[in-house]
């Protein structure tokens, strides 16, 4: 799978799982709590396909 793609689908089941993890938690969904969460998987994967790509090109 793509990395970019395999970065959107971790964000937003990480983001998912957050929301249900903090309203079992506290009877309430944190929601910055759980974009904070989703931001991070997504400027991981984007890091992780600039890094990749740039492994690439020195390669070539």
């Amino acid at each position: 799978m793509n990395t970019m793609k395999l970065g959107i689908v971790m964000a937003a089941s990480a983001f998912i799982f957050s929301a249900l993890f903090s309203n079992f938690m506290d009877g309430r969904i944190d929601w910055l709590l759980s974009f904070g969460v989703a931001s991070g998987f997504l400027l991981g994967s984007v890091l992780m396909y600039l890094w990749q790509r740039d492994g690439k090109k020195q390669r070539m």
